[in-house]
């Protein structure tokens, strides 16, 4: 399986990617896409990785309004 440093990567360069994490509204259901596509990843890498929980998926998050998503005690704007 990819690592959770794969998966940062493929975000900043993967549009569709991205779009597969669109609208996942807690953290749960965003390791299931990242686990459906390869990437071996737990709550508990989400929440050390400040560069994933904090740029990554506000890049996920994506669209035009600003909606917040919580994960665990951190709040990410798309």
């Amino acid at each position: 399986m990819k690592t959770i440093g794969d998966l940062k990567e493929r975000l900043k360069k993967d549009k569709e990617f991205k779009r597969l994490f669109a609208n996942k509204r807690d953290i749960n259901e965003l390791i299931k896409v990242a686990r459906e596509n390869g990437y071996d990843v737990s709550e508990k890498d989400l929440e050390q990785d400040e560069a994933l929980s904090e740029d990554a998926l506000e890049a996920v998050a994506g669209g035009s309004k600003k909606e917040d998503i919580k994960v665990n005690e951190h709040f990410i704007y798309s």
